[in-house]
């Protein structure tokens, strides 16, 4: 075989591989609701018949050269979804007005119509571009015929239809959308007569990417301290609750929800008329202002894995008698530290694991991106009715963020803080890096935000949209953002109309549900570290190969260094297959290696061999340090367990 034949065989072989090394066990990248391999596919693939964001009358009618067009009617306008004349010539031409988008885009359609000019584009796309239409009308996408279209093109299989936001937003994410690869398209009849619906769908798309660029920079960043807190809490399983218990336990009873707000500060006096007739949740950051007015909540919730987490909010802190509720990457030191009864839940589903080595679930609870975010799904899934929030500004009421006291500064970026001042804004907003936005506030009037406040509102806006009817939320912050679906009440409107029957006994059973035995398996657990600490053991020298011989390719591609490829092929897919088997079931491991999932998902489809070897490198540089971070924390938490049993034995 000549050089290139051995060139174009690596790139068929070799790309392959460190994709699906990339995968691992984390996230659901591999999932798709049609993929090129049936076998892999996941077993209850995403439905394609979705709920509707809105219903309009339309009616099906021949046009002058034959194929039907599609009429719309809506607030007395009919308008031709499609052109009256020749739909398919006019779908043609939109097609041929597109630009080829890249293999690595998503392409997102909205309108969907008789599907003319999806039929155009798929005709234009090569088979493995992902394609997701969304189509507003929820009977137009019913009464498309899919299976025709699946018919006429078998191997486009990653085309899906959707008419719901949540849906769209979990198959965007299956089919591995992120911060720079989508491509949106729209059918002009169809945004012109869904204005309304087009626009909220930009603006949630456009969080949704400023979520993304958030959480996926988060997870480079923070990957290594979230493993060695995950590692670390892990010996505590044994002394700790779980928070399922508490599912359904304070059904129709009201609860409190105290962040840590500016608007706190002038509400936090009223908080004691609650105590013992309602279930109050602090978030970390507000409980030492709850104690410095001799305020015990029921319950603290904390998630955050970073330092000051615990050097800023919970070092020093004394509540012996208040259960912490944490997720197992909270920072490590403040389980250490903390001298209260700790309650653990679950925040990402990869830890679902868990459950195995208790009697009972652990408990799974939605991250939302912030900790209040934690607490209000906590509370909706014990059914507290109503939720009443306070302290949740989302917003720079009266210049701060927090409400300790401190005035933090606005920061801006480039001319925004000009933009700003014309719009109304105050004077002396640093520039900096943080992008401000106007939003509405609970009083009616604009308010400023940042960008990261501003996705936890539309997380709070959609979760209420989607438990609409279910509960009663009441946003008692008297400042700050306004949040659609909440009433906006004062506090002390609220403590009238809501709090005044003693629920002190109702909270000491919920109590002891959460503070019960849920008969931690240390044993069986201790087996499972051991097994990883041995994969760990054999897989980090093999990862470190084939970084090396990765770096041997870029130098021969590269700068045409002599290099036998076929051999280095040869052993890589050799290697591979070690690596795979050293991750099997890593889920101990999941966060360290979770990076890898994000080198698969913006990994270039088509590229050079230069740019195939440096993402191989990429990949397996990860491993490697995943492997190197891990092995030192697997071998002192055995060692933990290990000794912690020896003791239980002597002790029995």
């Amino acid at each position: 075989m000549g050089s290139k034949g051995v060139e174009g065989a690596f790139l068929a072989r070799y790309v392959p591989i460190f994709r699906s090394l990339a995968c691992f066990r984390h996230g659901r990248a591999g999932d798709l609701f049609f993929t090129p391999n049936p076998s892999s596919a996941s077993a209850e693939p995403i439905p394609h018949r979705l709920e509707s964001f809105v219903r309009v009358e339309w009616e099906r009618l021949p046009s002058r050269r034959g194929p039907e067009t599609l009429v719309l009617k809506k607030d007395g306008r009919q308008v031709y979804l499609h052109s009256a004349y020749d739909p398919q010539r006019e779908a043609r031409q939109w097609a041929g007005q597109v630009d080829e988008p890249s293999p690595s885009n998503i392409v997102v359609v909205f309108g969907l119509g008789l599907g003319y000019h999806l039929r155009a584009l798929l005709e234009r796309l090569p088979a493995s571009q992902r394609v997701i239409v969304v189509e507003p009308q929820r009977e137009i996408a019913e009464s498309f015929p899919l299976d025709r279209l699946q018919a006429d093109f078998p191997d486009h299989r990653s085309v899906v239809v959707v008419s719901d936001w949540s849906q769209f937003k979990e198959v965007y994410t299956s089919l591995g959308g992120g911060m720079d690869n989508v491509v949106l398209l729209k059918l002009p009849a169809a945004a012109q007569v869904f204005a309304r619906e087009f626009r909220e769908f930009l603006e949630k798309l456009r969080s949704e990417v400023k979520m993304l660029r958030t959480n996926l920079a988060t997870v480079i960043n923070f990957a290594p301290e979230w493993q060695r807190n995950f590692l670390e809490n892990l010996r505590f399983c044994p002394q700790v609750g779980t928070v399922s218990p508490i599912f359904g336990a304070w059904k129709n009873r009201p609860a409190i929800l105290a962040a840590a707000g500016p608007s706190l500060n002038k509400q936090i006096r009223l908080l004691r008329r609650a105590k013992g007739r309602a279930l109050i949740i602090s978030v970390g950051s507000a409980t030492r202002l709850l104690a410095k007015e001799g305020i015990e909540p029921d319950l603290v919730a904390s998630i955050d894995a970073g330092r000051p987490n615990y050097e800023g909010i919970f070092k020093g802190m004394d509540l012996p008698r208040t259960p912490l509720v944490f997720d197992p990457i909270n920072h490590y030191k403040i389980l250490q530290h903390y001298r209260g009864p700790k309650v653990m839940m679950s925040v990402h589903r990869s830890n679902r694991w868990l459950d195995r080595y208790f009697r009972q679930e652990v408990g799974q609870i939605k991250i939302g991106g912030s900790i209040a975010c934690t607490v209000f799904d906590l509370l909706r899934q014990a059914g507290a009715d109503p939720i009443i929030m306070i302290g949740q500004d989302l917003a720079f009421t009266d210049e701060q963020l927090h409400a300790d006291g401190s005035l933090e500064t606005i920061d801006v970026v480039g001319s925004k803080a000009e933009e700003l001042e014309e719009q109304g804004g105050k004077k002396g907003y640093k520039k900096t890096d943080q992008i401000l936005v106007w939003v509405k506030g609970n009083d009616g009037k604009p308010i400023i935000s940042n960008v990261q406040m501003e996705t936890y509102i539309h997380w709070f806006e959609e979760e209420l949209r989607v438990h609409k009817g279910e509960l009663r939320v009441i946003n008692a912050t008297e400042g700050g953002a306004r949040i659609q679906g909440a009433e906006v009440m004062t506090f002390s409107q609220a403590l009238d109309q809501f709090i005044g029957q003693d629920l002190s006994e109702e909270l000491r059973q919920l109590r002891r549900g959460l503070l019960a035995d849920p008969g931690f398996d240390r044993r069986g657990l201790q087996r499972q570290v051991r097994r990883t600490r041995r994969q760990v053991e054999r897989g980090l020298p093999h990862a470190r190969r084939a970084l090396k011989l990765s770096e041997e390719l870029l130098q021969h591609f590269s700068r045409g260094t002599p290099c036998p490829v076929g051999k280095i092929v040869s052993k890589l897919e050799s290697l591979d297959k070690k690596l795979k088997a050293a991750r099997k079931d890593a889920f101990l491991i999941s966060y360290a290696l979770s990076p890898l999932t994000l080198l698969r998902r913006f990994a270039p489809k088509d590229g050079s061999e230069v740019e195939t070897c440096r993402q191989s490198m990429r990949v397996y540089r990860s491993i490697a340090q995943a492997f190197e971070t891990t092995l030192p924390l697997l071998r002192r938490l055995e060692e933990s367990l290990s000794h912690a049993a020896q003791q239980e034995a002597l002790g029995a």
